[in-house]
């Protein structure tokens, strides 16, 4: 096969217009030069992807895909593996579409938007969900406020009109309103079966009668959803998922990381279409690791059904060296994962604790299964003026709010008082989760608990423990040292990787179909974050 040339000297694609397909210069917007598309005198030119587009070479795979892109119609579900470059893949198909269509590019976080700030063309909307949900509801509500603490301000509203409930619902705030963002997201009642079903579901300890949560659950459902001064996040995508607000309708919607979406980012997808809507999505279902938070684990075969997808793979590993491409094909022999041409070879090793601390350089990254494992490594490597952070704001949030907690219950007052009481606590909940079979409930306590007794090492006050715990987790990055969770690496990537522990995964709680695959996929997931090197170590 050979490809049409520019009389720039540039190579020619195929492109779709308003008065349809033409061959366009890939030197566009410097070279305007056109052919007109004939089929039938232009059969050399049919497979016009195999080519560079400004220095990119397709792979066999984007070949396919680009092809499908400009021949065919139908809807396109890609199943991209880790590191196979997908999001430049969606880039170059926003480059095959019509720049007069509609065509929005969903993409799951802020940072993901900012990346492709620049390379997405102008012509295309690039925006996250809560970006897109937001725009719709300020469409119909232009004055609506964006107040993130809505449910905090609502719940604290319903203790002041309850007061012989308030001490009950201080103690289980943070579970009620996770219970309504749950809700939100996964379009349910407010129920008392949906209760049952979220707390199994999603490892919610309730501190309190059944009842109780529920009248709470429900008063501030109802009134966040009346509430048209102010939304918080759950909202933004709650409000036009229900037809609340009405979406704006796109020609071309392309959505990335599709393994991680929830019901309610579905039918948001679903209200933005036309009937002559074409939707593109990507995703890798072996790295489905957030169903603790939402996501829903069948979401890929979900799109497909619904959206009567055609299915593509993209195989070829950009990221990983040669070593790992074979540990991966070892250890999954399912997934089709190929290694690029020309590849490294990399490192792929055991080493013991001393190495680790001897060897481990800024900008390495370093995860684990749990987050307790992760906490005296790090705070080691700081006391040797080293800049390290552990990934995850909302996780330091979560612990401080466990000590309070324990610390208000059990009226703590010092340092030995707490970590009595701290004992005490873990061994009633222990019993309690161990007694209804809530192992993973079991599970995140234990580990939370461990992680408060690290940071209580060296410490002398409860306050110093919070004051450590605010000062480490972030989500912003650093010059140093990365020290994350696996739920938290998703995405990161770090030219030399550590595995702590390895031995954690799978997780010993893990007992469900589902349980074992969400381990499965965080193995993978950890095993192809390096792009030289990886390690793996056990910390004591």
């Amino acid at each position: 096969m050979y490809t049409q040339k520019c009389k720039c000297g540039k190579t020619m694609i195929l492109r779709s217009g308003k008065f349809g397909k033409f061959y366009g210069c890939t030197g566009f917007p410097k070279c305007h030069n056109t052919i007109k598309y004939i089929p039938e005198k232009n059969p050399e030119i049919k497979s016009e992807i195999k080519q560079s587009v400004n220095d990119f070479i397709a792979s066999k795979y984007q070949e396919a895909i680009f092809d499908f892109i400009n021949k065919r119609t139908e809807n396109l579900l890609i199943q991209a593996v880790a590191g196979s470059g997908k999001s430049t893949t969606l880039v170059k198909i926003v480059e095959l579409l019509n720049k007069n269509s509609n065509i929005i590019f969903l993409a799951f976080n802020v940072e993901i938007v900012k990346s492709l700030s620049g390379k997405i063309p102008s012509y295309a909307m690039v925006k996250t969900f809560h970006g897109l949900g937001f725009g719709n509801i300020r469409k119909v509500y232009p004055k609506i406020k964006v107040n993130e603490n809505k449910l905090f301000d609502l719940l604290k509203i319903y203790r002041e009109n309850n007061p012989e409930k308030n001490d009950e619902i201080k103690l289980n705030q943070n579970v009620i309103i996770r219970l309504v963002n749950l809700i939100k997201d996964c379009l349910l009642d407010c129920s008392m079966e949906s209760i049952a079903f979220l707390t199994d579901k999603y490892n919610l300890t309730l501190n309190s009668d059944t009842l109780t949560i529920l009248e709470s659950v429900n008063y501030l459902f109802v009134n966040s959803i009346q509430d048209k001064t102010q939304i918080d996040f759950s909202d933004m995508i709650y409000f036009p998922a229900m037809g609340i607000v009405p979406c704006e309708k796109f020609d071309f919607i392309l959505c990335d990381e599709s393994q991680d979406l929830n019901p309610g980012q579905l039918a948001l997808i679903d209200f933005s279409t036309k009937n002559n809507t074409r939707l593109i999505f990507v995703g890798d279902r072996n790295q489905s690791i957030y169903a603790f938070r939402g996501a829903d684990v069948e979401s890929m075969n979900k799109i497909k059904v619904k959206f009567n997808c055609v299915e593509l793979p993209l195989s070829i590993c950009y990221r990983c060296p040669n070593k790992t491409i074979q540990f991966i094909n070892q250890k999954f022999p399912e997934i089709n994962f190929e290694g690029r041409l020309n590849n490294i070879e990399g490192i792929w090793e055991s080493i013991n604790q001393d190495n680790f601390y001897r060897n481990i350089t800024d900008e390495s990254l370093a995860l684990c299964r749990n987050n307790a494992p992760l906490i005296k490594p790090a705070y080691r490597l700081l006391s040797e003026g080293r800049k390290v952070i552990i990934k995850g704001k909302d996780i330091g949030i979560n612990l401080i709010s466990l000590i309070e907690k324990i610390a208000q219950k059990y009226k703590a007052e010092n340092l030995n008082d707490f970590l009595e009481s701290l004992s005490d606590y873990q061994n009633k909940e222990s019993e309690k989760l161990t007694r209804l079979n809530q192992t993973r409930k079991l599970e995140t306590l234990l580990d939370s608990i461990e992680c408060i007794q690290n940071f209580s090492e060296d410490s002398d006050t409860i306050s110093e423990i919070i004051e450590k715990i605010d000062r480490i987790f972030s989500d912003y990055s650093t010059s140093g040292i990365t020290f994350s969770s696996i739920h938290k690496a998703k995405g990161l990537e770090s030219d030399v990787v550590y595995l702590i522990n390895p031995g954690l995964m799978p997780s010993k709680q893990a007992k469900t179909e589902d349980e074992l695959s969400q381990e499965y996929n965080l193995q993978y997931v950890a095993y192809t974050r390096n792009k030289k090197e990886f390690y793996e170590v056990e910390l004591k």
